[in-house]
């Protein structure tokens, strides 16, 4: 949309607005069932097919839902055709790993197939390839910031090379300065940090490339830098100060859907697509944090205070609740967790090498990497539609008609959050209880 001069054309194609008016009948048909039951709803969350797999094994996929949402079936359409075909098929092989585990009665593997570790092993190495990939770049920046001669031109940019790595290295070092006050030692400190700015680098790398609208990691329980560090140390060798500051930071760890990173990064990205001057989002961008910052932690004060169980009580709960356990189990390296991670940033590995080497190889490392993800168990059917419609319009239309068919895709995309948005805001100034379409 942002590449397309002529908007008026655009929000003025028939296609376009047949599916815009589809989604927001079908948002406000359930919308106002919320307050009419006699009214019907459209069943887009569709149904569990756990309840037709009540015998051993296959009662082990756990919860395997079918749903239809119309926003993911828009963004399918968009994303490129090996990695859609990538993210739902892992998540059927994901699936089929429980069910040969249930099979195979690993009980000396309790949490088999690893799903979460096999996500922060993927997600490490999805990181380790993003800046492998980019070792020449680096390379010439660290030239550049040295003052030896550099292919880079940093004149125009908003900020200049040396300048930023000045910066990075003083926020590392008041970063340090801030966990080991929190009560981190300074080697927990560091490791720590480099967990965390690793899976912000590698889910960056995958909104660029994929496009995904997940990568939750909800549960971070194995996917976070706090359980990736008690699993390879041990709880005992942590120590309680170590468990107690890490269960602290758990509120921004728990979960890595709104994680800032990659929406700066599309921001910045619409911004050069329209030639605003990058000083100028850049400025922009660092106000937001701040004012962003302090306005979430009163907001989220106020929401809790107000609705303690639907606003986050809950995570407290979480958090606690496990550091308790941490403390009780003086548990040493979990050796399979730890393996498991490995295995998941060498499959990584492998499937990148595969994807480079050979034409026309389908699986995707990021497909990989979303496998066990609790927000793919919501868009894996609409993600499998969307791909199985694409692949049907390239096959028998060609390019040509995959572009004629765009905007249609992007009307329901359009749809859903514009009829969504409404009902939630008069739901806010209604204090009521409305219609939600995602989750």
């Amino acid at each position: 949309m942002m590449r397309h001069r002529d908007l008026r054309g655009l929000f003025g194609n028939q296609a376009l607005t047949i599916s815009f008016a589809l989604a927001v009948g079908i948002n406000l048909l359930n919308g106002l069932s919320i307050f009419y039951p006699m009214l019907p709803q459209i069943p887009i969350r569709g149904y569990n097919l756990r309840r037709l797999l009540t015998e051993k094994p296959w009662s082990a996929v756990n919860w395997f839902p079918i749903r239809f949402y119309p926003f993911v079936i828009g963004l399918g359409f968009l994303i490129p055709l090996d990695l859609s075909f990538s993210c739902w098929s892992f998540y059927l092989i994901y699936k089929l790993q429980l069910i040969v585990g249930s099979a195979m009665g690993l009980r000396s593997l309790p949490r088999f197939p690893y799903g979460n570790e096999q996500a922060a092993g993927a997600y490490i190495g999805l990181c380790a390839l993003a800046l492998w990939g980019s070792r020449r770049h680096l390379w010439a920046v660290f030239r550049k910031v040295l003052g030896l001669s550099s292919p880079l031109d940093d004149t125009h940019k908003p900020i200049r090379y040396r300048t930023v790595t000045l910066i990075i290295i003083g926020v590392a070092v008041l970063l340090l300065f801030f966990c080991v006050k929190a009560g981190l030692t300074l080697w927990a400190a560091g490791i720590f940090l480099a967990l965390y700015f690793s899976i912000s680098i590698a889910i960056t790398r995958m909104r660029a490339e994929l496009g995904t609208p997940v990568h939750d990691l909800w549960y971070a329980g194995a996917t976070g830098p706090d359980t990736i560090m008690v699993n390879i140390f041990g709880t005992k060798r942590l120590g309680p100060a170590n468990l107690t500051t890490m269960g602290l930071f758990y509120g921004f760890n728990r979960d890595y859907r709104n994680h800032p990173q990659p929406h700066q990064l599309e921001g910045f990205k619409m911004a050069e697509l329209i030639v605003v001057k990058s000083k100028s989002i850049f400025i922009a961008t660092i106000f937001a944090i701040v004012l962003g910052s302090f306005g979430s932690f009163l907001l989220y004060l106020i929401m809790t205070n107000r609705m303690p169980e639907a606003h986050g009580l809950h995570v407290g709960r979480e958090a606690f609740t496990r550091l308790q356990w941490w403390f009780n189990s003086s548990a040493g390296t979990d050796y399979p967790g730890v393996g498991f991670m490995g295995m998941g940033f060498a499959w990584t590995t492998i499937f990148m090498f595969l994807r480079t080497r050979f034409l026309g190889w389908s699986l995707h490392p990021l497909g990989y990497t979303l496998s066990g993800s609790w927000s793919m168990n919501l868009i894996w059917f609409s993600l499998f539609l969307s791909w199985l419609i694409k692949w049907i319009v390239l096959k028998h239309g060609g390019l040509k008609a995959y572009r004629e068919d765009i905007p249609f895709f992007l009307g329901l995309i359009l749809g859903e959050f514009v009829m969504g948005s409404v009902w939630m805001i008069i739901g806010v100034l209604g204090n009521s209880q409305t219609y939600a379409f995602w989750i």
